[in-house]
């Protein structure tokens, strides 16, 4: 949907209007019969080849072409949510802290950045504390702190 909204604004091409149209049918799929609709209308939005069409968009197309069926996997897998917020939000304090200090160094530094924040989003997803989740890794795990 980004990528057809700014298409949209960028190139102003009708292809990327009914494509971003199509994008926010996504959120209000009700049925069968709808769910079936729309994905009749995402063949017939990836079946022209726009050759026309401005660099961006034809390339946004052509991607899409790949594999179509990721663009709705939302409607044939349960529980999967039709945007990628979730992983965008799970993705920014990484993203924040690298535009910050610019990289990170060493590597051991990342790895052990990246490994404490899986811990606390997972906890949070899972309606833990963070303490709650530090202390259960602690006690489950045979930890040598001697050495």
């Amino acid at each position: 949907m980004r990528d057809a909204n700014r298409l949209g604004g960028l190139e102003r091409t009708p292809w990327a209007g009914a494509l971003e149209a199509w994008c926010t049918k996504a959120y209000f799929l009700d049925g069968e019969e709808e769910t079936r609709a729309f994905l009749a209308e995402r063949d017939r939005l990836l079946a022209p080849t726009l050759p026309a069409a401005k660099p961006k968009t034809r390339t946004l197309l052509e991607n899409l072409k790949k594999f179509p069926e990721r663009l709705t996997t939302f409607v044939r897998v349960a529980g999967v949510p039709p945007d990628n917020n979730a992983s965008e939000r799970a993705i920014r304090n990484v993203k924040c802290k690298t535009n910050i200090a610019q990289r990170f160094k060493p590597l051991d530094g990342a790895q052990a950045y990246a490994a404490i924040r899986s811990l606390f989003d997972t906890a949070r997803k899972q309606n833990l504390q963070n303490w709650d989740a530090v202390t259960n890794i602690v006690l489950k795990q045979d930890l040598n702190f001697t050495t």
